[in-house]
């Protein structure tokens, strides 16, 4: 069985126009700080929260927290 894994790196809100607008190399700030831990999800279901960490030159994820059926840390 496969599943689909996903890590969000951040949200941000934009108008209509601002994204219209946005061109190769526009910034998008998001409501993270730099070093926050991600949300990782799998077939959408948030099942941690992790930190990016470099591995042979391959960006991975280490797991910080394994979250609850309730969606709170456990």
């Amino acid at each position: 069985m496969i599943c689909s894994v996903s890590a969000q790196l951040g949200t941000a809100t934009l108008t209509v126009g601002e994204a219209l607008a946005l061109r190769r190399h526009s910034i998008i700030r998001l409501r993270q700080s730099a070093g926050e831990d991600l949300l990782v999800t799998v077939n959408g279901h948030p099942i941690a929260q992790a930190e990016v960490i470099i591995v042979d030159n391959t960006a991975s994820l280490r797991l910080t927290q394994i979250v609850g059926a309730s969606g709170e840390g456990a």
